[in-house]
């Protein structure tokens, strides 16, 4: 019957019931976008086919249906094209754009070479002066900010966080200058600048609670703000606070229902209950992140949860199985084109040869861990890296005409307290000074060993019930 109709009675009908159904509706077009796709496609009203097309992607991505969230945005952009060149297509392109790019950074990785050609397609269609839309291309910026930071670029990522930061005006578009915090936060964290990453977190979480990101497909920056958060007041020595923390985003990615957003969110939160030393969590929790990216198909997220339940198996004494896990997940992590994190993951990994009684093996990796570190600029993990050094140099004994050599591994300790201590990392700085500790003490240094200790141990407020504050006290007992 549908076939029977003339073309333009069929042309009348799309435009009526697409008109009709947009009315009925009203504010919850999103539901129904893929319909009035349809139709208006059908009824030639190119500009509204287009405008549901991003309504559709953007709605589906929230649920976790980030090819149905592709495909809607790619159709969008097909549309577009027999579209002419007015300043709202223009707009419309460059939304779309940066859409699909959202899609694929779930799909294909974040630094992927589709996100970025996805990413500078928007920049280009904003730096048309037709367009009048800087705001759409400072998103356009910080997605890229985001491609090059999850390569481990951060000399480039650098740039990029301090121009949307200068450009993005906090009274006019907040939106922006919560970008600008997200990126300047993340870049100077990974670089080692802890306090001042932590006055743009901070920023960033007070404008996330005033803006409706879910208009923007936005509505997960707040659970990965306040997770990643959490890893830096670790660091600053505020465990407590730090787990209290990660639990609000876990509960707040929940209740948002944004799969992308979870598994970020996830993936962070296993890195926490990692450094606080909670491997019965760290295991859980890695085993839902696979099981979530496996689901959704995450291959970022799917390897970080490969490694992170890896090391969680080794530090529950279980290191052949452990280091296979994160063999695995380091090759599939390699695949996905990103690089952020990894001095981190390898620093880690170097400890669990500890564990398995592997001191080249550790060396080796470590080695990898440390040239990466410079190349990329990340700073983050630096004095833990020098600490799981020095601790594999004292697995082996190296004899000189019969005299045990220590220099090396006390150098390694020496640094790791520097490093911590001029990044304000008082939870590295305790594990520098117990490292430090133990070898005074098997020198005959108990003194020097236990005020070494006591200083920065008397400094803690919280957290006594973590492992390394345990561990801490114990020393402190046994050096009286």
């Amino acid at each position: 019957m549908y076939n029977r109709l003339p073309a333009g009675t069929r042309t009348l009908l799309h435009q009526r019931i697409g008109e009709r159904t947009e009315r009925g509706y009203h504010n919850r077009t999103p539901e129904i976008a893929a319909a009035l796709v349809i139709h208006f496609e059908c009824s030639r009203d190119i500009p509204r086919a287009v405008q549901y097309s991003q309504q559709a992607a953007l709605h589906t991505m929230e649920r976790g249906g980030y090819k149905e969230g592709r495909a809607h945005a790619t159709k969008g952009l097909a549309l577009l094209e027999s579209y002419p060149g007015t300043q709202e297509s223009g707009q419309q392109g460059i939304l779309l754009q940066l859409t699909l790019a959202q899609a694929l950074a779930a799909l294909t990785g974040e630094g992927s070479r589709e996100v970025e050609q996805a990413y500078t397609q928007a920049w280009q269609l904003s730096q048309n002066g037709q367009n009048g839309n800087e705001a759409l291309g400072l998103r356009a910026l910080a997605g890229l900010w985001g491609i090059h930071f999850f390569r481990g670029a951060l000399p480039i990522v650098w740039e990029y966080a301090e121009q949307i930061m200068a450009e993005a005006q906090p009274e006019q578009n907040p939106l922006l200058t919560l970008w600008g915090h997200h990126a300047c936060g993340f870049t100077l964290a990974q670089a080692g600048d802890i306090h001042a990453a932590r006055t743009h977190l901070d920023s960033e979480l007070r404008l996330s609670h005033s803006l409706p990101l879910s208009d923007y497909g936005l509505s997960h920056m707040q659970s990965i703000c306040q997770s990643y958060r959490a890893l830096l007041l670790w660091a600053q020595g505020y465990a407590d606070q730090a787990r209290e923390e990660t639990t609000q985003a876990l509960a707040f990615a929940q209740d948002q229902a944004h799969p992308y957003g979870r598994a970020v969110t996830l993936s962070l939160a296993t890195q926490c209950a990692l450094v606080c030393r909670d491997e019965k969590m760290t295991q859980e929790r890695a085993e839902t992140l696979i099981a979530l990216s496996r689901e959704q198909a995450f291959p970022s997220y799917w390897a970080l949860g490969e490694i992170l339940r890896g090391l969680a198996l080794t530090e529950q004494g279980q290191p052949e199985e452990g280091l296979a896990q994160m063999r695995q997940g380091l090759v599939r992590y390699r695949t996905t084109q990103t690089s952020m994190g990894l001095p981190g993951f390898l620093t880690h990994f170097a400890a669990a040869y500890i564990e398995a009684g592997q001191k080249q093996a550790g060396l080796t990796v470590l080695a990898e861990a440390e040239e990466t570190m410079h190349r990329q600029g990340e700073r983050l993990i630096e004095a833990e890296l020098y600490r799981v050094k020095g601790e594999l140099l004292l697995m082996q004994p190296m004899q000189e005409q019969g005299a045990k050599i220590e220099i090396e591994p006390e150098s390694c300790f020496h640094k790791a307290l520097e490093v911590a201590q001029r990044q304000g990392a008082k939870s590295l700085e305790l594990r520098a000074a117990m490292s430090l500790g133990r070898l005074w003490q098997q020198q005959g240094k108990r003194k020097q060993a236990y005020e070494l200790l006591s200083e920065i141990y008397d400094w803690f407020t919280e957290g006594f019930d973590t492992a390394d504050l345990k561990e801490a006290k114990t020393l402190l007992e046994e050096g009286r």
